[in-house]
């Protein structure tokens, strides 16, 4: 899991593999399980795992953050699952599937 005083973006070319683009969001040092699916990048981050993981929808053409989605206590909520409008994740630490429908 890479970490960083910021959520990282960073975009890049791949044809001459040189970062094109980069954004960061201050407040989170960790990001992991990308996935983009329609329109968005839809990333894991956080500031202390220990705390929950909060989900990031980005804009992945400006690095504008649409949405995020807080969890409490989530330890390894896995990579999003996008079907139908909805983005759907497990987390092993709760026990459960959470389903969110995106706008």
């Amino acid at each position: 899991m890479p970490t960083s005083e910021y959520l990282n973006f960073p975009a890049i070319d791949l044809q001459s593999q040189q970062e094109i683009q980069e954004w960061d969001y201050e407040g989170a040092i960790t990001a992991w399980k990308p996935v983009v699916a329609g329109d968005l990048l839809y990333v894991w981050g956080s500031e202390n795992p220990q705390d929950g993981l909060t989900l990031h929808a980005v804009d992945p053409k400006d690095g504008d953050v649409e949405w995020t989605f807080d969890t409490s206590g989530a330890e390894d909520p896995g990579v999003p699952v996008i079907l139908d409008g909805l983005i759907i994740f497990a987390d092993d630490g709760e026990k459960q599937i959470t389903a969110l429908k995106d706008q």
